[in-house]
């Protein structure tokens, strides 16, 4: 969400409609309750501007694909981060995620390498023995018919390929343990923080500062001995941690700037991964006629083998019905941008520091786009119709300069987990759950989502899995972890 400038800060030539709230909280309250319905509501009754009072700030909610473009891409140099996001910045630093002007420009420089095509392949590697050490785990559950919650997995699965694959670090249990823990807790802080309508910061020791410095310790001791490692002894470098640490020195500055980059790459590169094979995995078991296809694409061109960069092409079905989850449940649901200097949208006037709210989320829910726009059909994504479609009408890694970096590696992991995951279990929910998206900063399933793991119908083992399993539950070629 986004917030800034106050009423009296911002005007409009145009008048437009606006929703009514409290004359002190405005529609706080309201999008407190329900954002995402909020938001969808005011997208459709409002227009394509929408003046948002939330306490004494605005916001303008941007509810047009050509307009979007606009901000994004066409006029991105009038548009920087949120003012909302500096204030985080005691918490993220000067990462990617809250950098602006040179400091931004030269990490996303250093960084980009690091996603290339021949770094990608491999990463995959990373990717894929963390998958195998996944199922691994999950074969105990299968022998006792025991349930998994799949949102923890996936963000379990997803920090360790990040470690490894970025960072070359294969962490033994505990010290696992201990920063996934450390991460969790950070990111849970984060959301509540920013959400809050009353700002207290960090240095002031309330128990939830004190519980996320201690998170912040936890995750920054790990990585300063990672880098002191690699800075004596270079084990590789072709990694991002790598291509980093030739670009930034010893000194106090760059050893901060570093710190940043760090960890909010870490936590950019594992959440919103996360959230999104979360929701495709729910939505493949509420729909067991396109999971039966996904199945059967995967195990017809793979018979067997480990994904590789060469078989996502070959696999169509399975990546329209990745894309179909992020339009549905986009793990970056909203941003927000603040105005450089005055513009016009469409007939509202945007002053100089006004703040606009994009709602990927509403926009990936339009019926102006979309058909049946509540509706998981994979299909969209194989038709002509996807080229018709306005480039701002589904963009789930953002879009114009500030792409997500990490968008070809996000699409690698997802599509590898999904082959090698598809290939030995289907994944059916426990009945009687309640299921519901949790808006907070990233879109994750609220109270987890329980899982049961049934044997793939069509397993065909590949080189380095059986699906044969031992009275134990585990594989022969793997010990009991």
């Amino acid at each position: 969400m986004s917030t800034i400038a106050s009423r009296g800060g911002t005007s409009s030539a145009h008048r437009a409609r606006a929703p009514r709230g409290h004359f002190l909280l405005g529609v706080l309250p309201q999008v407190r309750r329900d954002p995402l319905n909020f938001f969808l509501r005011v997208a459709q009754e409002y227009g394509e501007v929408v003046p948002i009072d939330l306490g004494p700030q605005r916001v303008f909610l941007v509810n047009d694909a050509a307009l979007i473009e606009h901000v994004l891409q066409t006029n991105a140099a009038n548009y920087q981060k949120s003012k909302l996001f500096k204030r985080l910045a005691p918490m993220l630093g000067e990462g990617l995620i809250t950098s602006d002007g040179e400091i931004w420009r030269r990490q996303r420089r250093t960084s980009q390498p690091a996603f290339g095509g021949r770094a990608l392949a491999a990463m995959q590697s990373h990717m894929v023995e963390a998958t195998r050490d996944l199922l691994r785990r999950w074969d105990a559950h299968w022998v006792k018919h025991s349930p998994v919650d799949v949102s923890a997995e996936m963000n379990h699965l997803a920090l360790d390929i990040a470690l490894r694959s970025l960072f070359g670090i294969r962490l033994g249990r505990d010290d696992f343990g201990r920063v996934y823990g450390a991460v969790t807790e950070f990111l849970r802080i984060v959301d509540r923080h920013i959400w809050s309508p009353l700002f207290v910061p960090i240095s002031v020791p309330t128990p939830r500062n004190i519980r996320y410095r201690r998170a912040v310790a936890e995750i920054e001791g790990v990585f300063a001995k990672i880098i002191a490692r690699r800075r004596r002894e270079p084990e590789r470098d072709d990694d991002l941690l790598g291509f980093l640490l030739r670009e930034y020195g010893s000194s106090s500055d760059d050893e901060r700037l570093l710190r940043d980059l760090v960890i909010s790459v870490l936590l950019a590169a594992h959440e919103t991964t996360a959230a999104s094979l979360s929701w495709t995995w729910y939505l493949l078991s509420t729909h067991p006629a396109v999971a039966e296809r996904v199945i059967d694409e995967i195990t017809d061109n793979l018979v067997g083998r480990d994904p590789g960069l060469d078989d996502l092409a070959r696999l169509p079905y399975t990546r329209a019905a990745y894309e179909e989850s992020l339009r549905l449940y986009p793990p970056i649901w909203t941003f927000s941008r603040d105005a450089i200097g005055d513009d016009q949208l469409g007939d509202t006037r945007i002053d100089k520091g006004a703040t606009l709210m994009i709602c990927i989320y509403t926009m990936h829910h339009d019926p102006r786009y979309w058909e049946n726009p509540q509706g998981f059909d994979p299909t969209r994504f194989l038709s002509t119709a996807e080229g018709s479609r306005p480039r701002y009408a589904y963009f789930p890694f953002g879009g114009g300069p500030r792409t997500c970096i990490g968008a070809r590696f996000a699409l690698l992991e997802a599509m590898t987990v999904l082959a090698i995951i598809a290939q030995a279990y289907r994944l059916e929910l426990v009945p009687g759950q309640r299921i519901e998206p949790d808006p907070m900063i990233t879109l994750r399933p609220r109270n987890g989502l329980w899982m049961r793991l049934r044997e793939s119908e069509r397993c065909v083992a590949p080189t380095s899995w059986s699906c044969d399993r031992d009275s134990s539950g585990h594989s022969p070629e793997f010990p009991a972890p």
